[in-house]
């Protein structure tokens, strides 16, 4: 059997600790998840846990299907089981963090399930046609919404959950806001051509439609969480699809593509201020990474001509977010998605030359401008890393770490 690694690294690039784990036949890997004084992780129907400081290894428990996501939320860790393996519907898993022991089995009604934390006491499971709220601490079903929309055939694509309200879209047509104590459908507005990505910024929920209507340009709509009112819009210059991301007030909005230019505008999230906005490269475009206290940066992928043919220059771009002055443009190889934007100084990225191992983990302080640290592995992590509060990142790799340099 092969042998994968769980690794934390500290943020000046020292290897905290290093633990193998078998890998199995999950060649995915597992999410990293943090709760309860523990690391867990799930692959090859096994969940694990870790002490953090040392990586030593805890309890294990078998799941009895393979593993997808990892949630944890008032003592527990929610692993949802059986999300591809096709025997049955997907489940949700509860185990104590501290001791292992099995709590309740959710049984969904469908294939799919992606779970989200909406308060203590109270998780939400998003199936392929149904919005279920689950009892953290019984399992049991507080309520069930349908998806707007599938009485149509249309399906859930991406949804928000805060303490008052869960924001899901369905049937690629309605966006609709549920009351999270009861279920209570609260707005609904119709966007046309998504989906949508919905975040979330004070009482501002920001979604990005690919085209508000008919064949029109996409771009970023900004409505009020509680009501479903139009705030604001940034549009883009077609119906390319648009990304954002939000922190400290401000959202970072990317619009446009390769084909018609693009653009960087960073939002005041309240009021649709706009601080500044930056073209993208000809025949470039971007997403956003990050936006800290005092910047914000994001990604810059372009194509252009050179004498041996087409040559690709991918960007980490930092701007000042008070005026959108560049602190920094910094060239890397190609990115691979971290998952979302973390409320952290510290931007880890993997970093393939050409869209395929051996690839590299790097970490930018995004204070400073400089690159902490790039690890090397003869293969590339196997899945996202996670960011703690102290800066150092956990990882799981396909294999040991061979090497960290500056």
């Amino acid at each position: 059997m092969r042998r994968s690694a769980l690794v934390r690294i500290g943020v000046d690039g020292a290897i905290r600790w290093q633990t193998p784990v078998p890998l199995g036949r999950d060649e995915q890997g597992s999410e990293v998840a943090v709760g309860g004084g523990r690391v867990f992780i799930a692959q090859d129907g096994v969940l694990r846990s870790f002490d953090p400081a040392s990586g030593t290894p805890g309890w294990t428990r078998g799941l009895g299907g393979a593993a997808g996501q990892l949630l944890t939320a008032d003592g527990l860790v929610l692993v949802v089981v059986d999300l591809v393996s096709g025997r049955g519907p997907a489940r949700v898993v509860a185990h104590d963090q501290r001791s292992g022991e099995h709590r309740w089995t959710h049984t969904g009604g469908d294939d799919f399930i992606v779970l989200y934390r909406v308060r203590a006491g109270l998780v939400i499971a998003q199936q392929r046609f149904a919005t279920v709220a689950l009892d953290t601490h019984t399992g049991r079903v507080r309520w069930t919404a349908p998806v707007p929309g599938h009485d149509d055939g249309g399906s859930s694509f991406a949804q928000l959950a805060t303490s008052a309200s869960v924001i899901v879209q369905g049937a690629l047509v309605t966006t609709a806001a549920l009351d999270a104590g009861t279920g209570r459908r609260l707005w609904a507005r119709a966007l046309p051509l998504g989906p949508v990505y919905p975040l979330l910024s004070g009482s501002v929920a920001v979604l990005t439609p690919t085209s508000f209507g008919g064949s029109g340009p996409g771009g970023v709509l900004a409505v009020d969480a509680a009501t479903g009112a139009h705030r604001w819009t940034v549009r883009a210059p077609d119906e390319s699809g648009s990304v954002a991301a939000a922190g400290h007030g401000v959202v970072l909005a990317v619009t446009g593509s390769t084909v018609t230019g693009g653009r960087t505008t960073a939002v005041t999230a309240e009021t649709g201020r706009i601080l500044w906005s930056a073209p993208l490269p000809a025949a470039g475009q971007g997403s956003p990474a990050a936006v800290t206290a005092h910047a914000a940066a994001y990604i810059e992928d372009r194509w252009h001509d050179s004498p041996g043919g087409a040559h690709r220059t991918i960007s980490l771009v930092n701007r000042r977010l008070s005026d959108g002055r560049v602190l920094y443009r910094r060239p890397t190889a190609e990115p691979l998605p971290t998952g979302p934007p973390q409320p952290n100084r510290y931007l880890p990225l993997i970093l393939t030359p050409a869209g395929i191992g051996p690839a590299s983990l790097r970490l930018f302080d995004l204070a400073t401008h400089r690159v902490r640290y790039t690890v090397h592995t003869p293969h590339w992590p196997v899945h996202s890393p996670r960011t703690l509060s102290d800066g150092s990142v956990l990882t799981l790799t396909a294999d040991p770490i061979i090497a960290v340099g500056a």
